[in-house]
């Protein structure tokens, strides 16, 4: 016969319970250095992330890693936002993989360390806002309409993909101002897939 005091098993860790965020691999996080990367650079912030300049170690190319907080993700006592902000980074990450086009960022590696998602992706340029605002004389209706005609051709081949961005902004529409600035058309790639 049992006693009245059952045996309860301990309950599984939050991570164990909770959709998990698909990356390549785990590593382990130094400092500044994430497993072969080297962060370089804050780039910008948002809720959940922050953008850094970094490098894959042994090479010279530069690529931009986006650095999503687990801790925030976790932190919102409502399981439903919880799920939905895991879903986010999952459906950009997928979708990053799914696309392979010039205008697009192209995802170069994700992974995990033990407090943070990583996506290193192309380096873009600055974002058309701030570009917009600092040179708005050189935006001629010629370069408009090579941006307009390249962003569409992206935004085609993410339908194509079954990819819809849902939230295509000026700030999520990165540009090369040095393309304007020497008078050839202006390189553009779309990011931020976190909507999507």
């Amino acid at each position: 016969m049992r006693s009245s005091q059952a045996t309860r098993r301990p309950s599984a860790p939050a991570w164990r319970t909770q959709p998990s965020i698909p990356a390549e691999r785990d590593l382990p996080e130094t400092g500044r250095r994430i497993g072969d990367y080297e962060l370089i650079q804050n780039l910008g912030r948002g809720a959940f992330a922050e953008v850094f300049l970094c490098r894959e170690l042994g090479r010279d190319e530069v690529y931009a890693a986006k650095r999503v907080n687990k801790a925030r993700v976790y932190a919102d006592s409502d399981i439903r936002k919880r799920i939905r902000s895991i879903k986010r980074i999952n459906s950009e990450i997928e979708a990053m993989r799914a696309l392979e086009h010039p205008a697009v960022c192209a995802l170069h590696a994700a992974f995990h360390t033990s407090r943070f998602v990583y996506l290193v992706m192309e380096r873009g340029g600055a974002d058309l806002y701030d570009t917009l605002s600092e040179k708005a004389e050189r935006f001629t209706s010629n370069v408009v309409l090579g941006l307009a005609k390249r962003i569409a051709s992206a935004l085609k081949h993410c339908c194509e993909r079954g990819v819809v961005h849902r939230d295509l902004k000026p700030e999520n529409i990165l540009v090369d101002g040095r393309d304007l600035d020497e008078g050839r058309d202006v390189r553009v790639k779309i990011c931020d897939f976190a909507r999507c």
